[in-house]
C-alpha cells in the first residue's frame, strides 16, 4: 500500500487547477477550502444555483457536506501548497485507503492473502474508482470512508465495533451524503448477525454516526434553521423540474424562482411523477452503462461478459448468505436513487456500489465459488476486466496534465478581472471557475431575459457580464445588442466577450 500511495502522489501534477481533473464542482470545493485556509469560514464568494436567492455575497457553504474542503485546506497548509493540490492529496490518499478496505474486507471471507491483494487492486484500479483519484472531488474520500465502515462492521459482532463503524460512516457522510446508501445492507447484515441484539448494534451505529456529523448538523441548523437543510433535493430533482418547465438542466439552476419540493410533488403530481421515472428508465440504463464503460461499445461488452461470468459463479449458499443480500441492497438502492436523474448521471455518484462489483469479479476465484467455470472461463473473466480497465485507465492517467480548455478559461479570467476596477462580482458561465482564479466574486447568468440579469446585477452590484462570444445568443437572444442601452461590450478576451453596465 505504501508504494501504490507514492505512486499516485507521484502522479499529482504541479497546477492541478488545468487538468481535467478540476471540474466547475472542484472549483468551488477550493474557493471553500481556500477562505477556511484564510480564517474566512465556510462561506463561497461564487453564487451558481441562483434560485437560492442568498441577500449577500460572500454566502455561506451550502452546495455539499464539509469534510472535503476542510482536509484540503488542512492538508494544503500542512504541505505549504494550494487548496486544489491538497484536494487532489485528499482524493490519491483515498483511493489507497480505499484499496486497504477492499483488502480487508476480502479477507473478511476468504483466507487468502493474494486473493486479498487482487481485490485492492481490482478496486483501485476500477476505471470509475482510478477517475475519482484524480478529480478535485469528494466521491473517492466518501467511498474509502463507507467501505471502510462496511469493514470495520463485518468483521465482528461487539457493540463498540458498530459504533466504531458508525463513526466512519458519518465521516463518509461528512464527505458525501450518498455514502448513506451503504446503511440498509448493513443494517440487514447485523440483523443476519444477531437479530436479538439488532436494536442494539444498530443503535451503537446510528450514534457513532451521528457523533461524527454532529458539528456540520449544529452548523447547519444555526445557519440554515434546520440541521437537515440540504440543497440535495435541488439537484436530485433537477430533470423533473426542468421537463415540467419546458426548460434544460442549465436554465433551471439560472432561475430566479425556487422550486418545489419532492413533498409537494409526490402530494400534487404523483402520477406524472412516475411516469416521468418510467420513460427515463431506458436511457438512465443506457447512459449509466455507457459512463461506466467511457462510451466504449467493446468495454461494455466486456463488462457485461466479465459480470456474466462472475455471477455464474454464484451457488445456492453464496446467494443466500449474508454478505450477499448486503451488497445486493447496496448496489440496487445506489442505482434506484439516481433514477430521477437519467441524462445527467455520472457514474461516480455510484462509488461505494461500483467498488462492491469490482470485489465480485474476484468472487470466481475464491474457494466459495462454485467451481462451475473452468480455466479457461477464468482466463476470460482476467480477459474481460482487462479490456474494460486498462484503455480506461491509461486514458485517465491523462488527467494529470494540463488541459488546454482549463488553461484558456484562466487566462481569460485573468484578463478579465485585471479590467474591472474596482473588483466586484461578475456575471459569468462558470462562476466557480472564475472565482477560484481570479479570487472575485462571481454569479451565474440568470434566467430568461435582460429583466433578471439587471436585476441580479442591482441585487449584488456586479457590473461586468463575462460570457462566451459563441454562447451569448444562447444565454440571451441577438446578445450583445439587445442587452442595450444598459450594457455595452468592453472587451473582446479571446472566445469571451466582456460587457460593462453602462
Amino acid at each position: 500500500m505504501s508504494l501504490w500511495a507514492s505512486l499516485r502522489l507521484a502522479l499529482i501534477p504541479s497546477d492541478a487547477a488545468i487538468t481535467p481533473g478540476f471540474s466547475h464542482d472542484s472549483a468551488y470545493l477550493s474557493i471553500v477550502a481556500r477562505n477556511l485556509q484564510a480564517g474566512l469560514g465556510y462561506v463561497n464568494d461564487a453564487h451558481w444555483l441562483l434560485f437560492l436567492n442568498p441577500p449577500r455575497l460572500p454566502m455561506p457553504y451550502h452546495n455539499a457536506n464539509p469534510l472535503y474542503p476542510s482536509l484540503s485546506a488542512g492538508v494544503a497548509w500542512l504541505a505549504h501548497t494550494d487548496t486544489v493540490r491538497g484536494g487532489a492529496i485528499v482524493s490519491a490518499l483515498s483511493n489507497v485507503l480505499l484499496a486497504f478496505s477492499a483488502f480487508w474486507l476480502a479477507r473478511r471471507f476468504w483466507k487468502s492473502f493474494w486473493l486479498g491483494v487482487a481485490a485492492a487492486a481490482t478496486v483501485a484500479l476500477w476505471p470509475s474508482n482510478f477517475r475519482d483519484s484524480f478529480a478535485i472531488l469528494p466521491d473517492a474520500l466518501a467511498a474509502a470512508f463507507a467501505i471502510t465502515a462496511v469493514a470495520i462492521a463485518l468483521h465482528g459482532a461487539e457493540w463498540w465495533r458498530y459504533a466504531l463503524a458508525g463513526v466512519w460512516l458519518g465521516a463518509a457522510w461528512l464527505a458525501r451524503s450518498s455514502a448513506l446508501l451503504v446503511l440498509p445492507g448493513l443494517a440487514l447484515w447485523m440483523y443476519f448477525q444477531d437479530r436479538k441484539r439488532l436494536a442494539l448494534n444498530l443503535g451503537c451505529l446510528l450514534a457513532g454516526a451521528g457523533l461524527a456529523a454532529s458539528p456540520w448538523l449544529v452548523r447547519t441548523a444555526r445557519v440554515r434553521g434546520s440541521p437537515f437543510a440540504s440543497d440535495n433535493e435541488f439537484y436530485w430533482l433537477q430533470e423533473y423540474h426542468a421537463y415540467q418547465a419546458h426548460r434544460t438542466v442549465d436554465q433551471y439552476w439560472r432561475s430566479l424562482t425556487p422550486p418545489p419540493g419532492l413533498g409537494e410533488i409526490v402530494r400534487t403530481e404523483p402520477l406524472e411523477f412516475a411516469a416521468f421515472l418510467a420513460r427515463q428508465a431506458p436511457a438512465y440504463t443506457y447512459l449509466l452503462l455507457a459512463e461506466a464503460a467511457d462510451w466504449s461499445k467493446l468495454a461494455a461488452a466486456a463488462l457485461l461478459t466479465a459480470a456474466a461470468l462472475a455471477l455464474s459463479e454464484l451457488n445456492r449458499r453464496a446467494i443466500r448468505s449474508p454478505a450477499f443480500a448486503a451488497a445486493a441492497v447496496t448496489v440496487i438502492l445506489s442505482l434506484v436513487s439516481l433514477l430521477p436523474r437519467p441524462n445527467t448521471v455520472e457514474i461516480r455518484y455510484l462509488a461505494a456500489a461500483n467498488t462492491l462489483l469490482a470485489i465480485g469479479m474476484v468472487f470466481p476465484f475464491s474457494p466459495a465459488a462454485s467451481g462451475r467455470l473452468a480455466v479457461w472461463g477464468r482466463s476470460l473473466l482476467i480477459v474481460c476486466v482487462l479490456v474494460f480497465a486498462v484503455p480506461q485507465d491509461l486514458r485517465i492517467l491523462r488527467m494529470a496534465g494540463p488541459d488546454s480548455q482549463a488553461a484558456t478559461y484562466k487566462a481569460t479570467a485573468l484578463a478579465a478581472s485585471s479590467r474591472i476596477n474596482p473588483g466586484g462580482p461578475v456575471i459569468t458561465d462558470a462562476p466557480y471557475f472564475y472565482t477560484y482564479f481570479t479570487g472575485l466574486p462571481a454569479i451565474s447568468p440568470p434566467y430568461p431575459s435582460k429583466r433578471e440579469l439587471l436585476e441580479i446585477m442591482r441585487r449584488y452590484g456586479a457590473r461586468y457580464v463575462l460570457l462566451p462570444r459563441a454562447r451569448l445568443d444562447y444565454f440571451y437572444p441577438g446578445a450583445p445588442e439587445s442587452l442595450g442601452p444598459e450594457l455595452a461590450v468592453d472587451a473582446e478576451l479571446g472566445p469571451d466577450v466582456l460587457l460593462k453596465l453602462i
